[in-house]
């Protein structure tokens, strides 16, 4: 890194008893971080105030050494090596004071990892340790791009440590992972977006409401806008389980007019779907989550009036598969057909009038 520290007047305004700091730090890939500040001496506690700038060539780089990134690579964190790849890069903008050891951050812009935003945080010490408050609005975050991000993150903390142990010509035991939830930090978010990208799906209208203490992130509230006039909501705790891998286990809860509309909206594919007994419906489960299944139990669900409860798990390693114990109750199979035959005589209708409208007049 390169440090250049001056005095030299910025554009901010500089009042009587007051004075101008300014820090420049580049880094060997070219990335800047400039910091323009106006200190008031006159107070018994200085006030510092300023903007600054963060430009980040590859934030990937950050995260790990050309040797993880290699071996990241053959855990399929990258598509290609760190020569050929794209790179990640970042921007973020905004202005900054400190006054009384809290540290606010005003007029936050964002840009980078496919993903553009705006907010405001602060920064205040408890104890030693930090708490960190945000609140941000995101016009679209791309989903999969900062999930690899900190996939590689949580990769290369995990190298060290075992390079550490061999460092320190341990026994070859089989340590428990280390909890990759730091607990000396606090962080309170509040996230909203407009849009979430994950492939080729787009989430709308996401907000999200949590906390990170002591190791562990509580979600008070995580609510998805579904396609059909639907909602999802999702609240638990997301902590380190037995494995040493991170579990989230807590509650699910979702409505709307369109159980196809809102399945469409997470799988494109599922728009060919028959709609036909995929209409009003709420659901209510118990969800957990971890690394190899995905799980809904005690669920209770009303779909097309059709009561339906039991229990339903997606196994994620390996060859994908569902299991699932499902119970119906009262099922209306005369509305079923109602259903069935009412569509059937809608596209016969259809059709017959496409051909009488390109029927030839007869001669006479």
């Amino acid at each position: 890194f390169d440090f250049v520290v001056d005095g030299k007047d910025s554009d901010l305004p500089i009042a009587d008893g007051e004075f101008a700091l300014n820090i420049v730090v580049t880094a060997e890939d070219g990335s800047v971080i400039k910091i323009a500040s106006v200190i008031d001496s006159s107070l018994d506690i200085p006030k510092i105030s300023g903007n600054f700038k963060i430009n980040i060539s590859d934030l990937w780089q950050w995260f790990v050494t050309p040797q993880q990134a290699n071996n990241s690579k053959s855990q399929g964190l990258v598509k290609s090596d760190s020569v050929t790849r794209t790179a990640l890069p970042m921007e973020v903008v905004g202005a900054w004071s400190l006054d009384e050891s809290i540290v606010k951050f005003q007029k936050l812009n964002i840009k980078g990892l496919n993903s553009q935003g705006e907010g405001i945080a602060s920064l205040v010490w408890n104890n030693w340790y930090p708490t960190i408050s945000a609140d941000l609005d995101f016009a679209y975050v791309d989903y999969i791009v900062w999930k690899k991000i900190l996939e590689a993150r949580i990769y290369a903390k995990r190298q060290n440590n075992q390079q550490q142990q061999q460092d320190d010509y341990l026994p070859n035991y089989d340590f428990h992972k280390e909890n990759p939830l730091p607990k000396n930090i606090e962080l309170k978010l509040n996230i909203n977006a407009q849009k979430i990208l994950f492939g080729e799906e787009e989430w709308l209208n996401t907000s999200l409401n949590m906390v990170l203490d002591k190791g562990a992130i509580t979600i008070n509230q995580c609510d998805i806008k579904l396609g059909g006039s639907g909602l999802l909501s999702i609240f638990g705790v997301i902590s380190q389980g037995g494995t040493g891998d991170l579990r989230f286990e807590g509650n699910m809860e979702a409505k709307g007019k369109s159980l196809h509309g809102a399945i469409s909206m997470f799988y494109s594919s599922a728009k060919d779907l028959l709609d036909i007994g995929m209409g009003e419906f709420s659901v209510s489960s118990n969800l957990y989550i971890n690394s190899e299944q995905v799980r809904l139990f005690e669920a209770d669900a009303i779909i097309d009036s059709t009561p339906v409860s039991g229990t339903i798990t997606a196994y994620l390693t390996g060859q994908s598969r569902i299991d699932a114990k499902i119970k119906l109750r009262d099922v209306n199979f005369d509305s079923a057909r109602d259903v069935l035959l009412k569509k059937n005589s809608e596209e016969i209708e259809v059709k017959n009038k496409g051909i009488t409208k390109g029927k030839e007049p007869e001669q006479k």
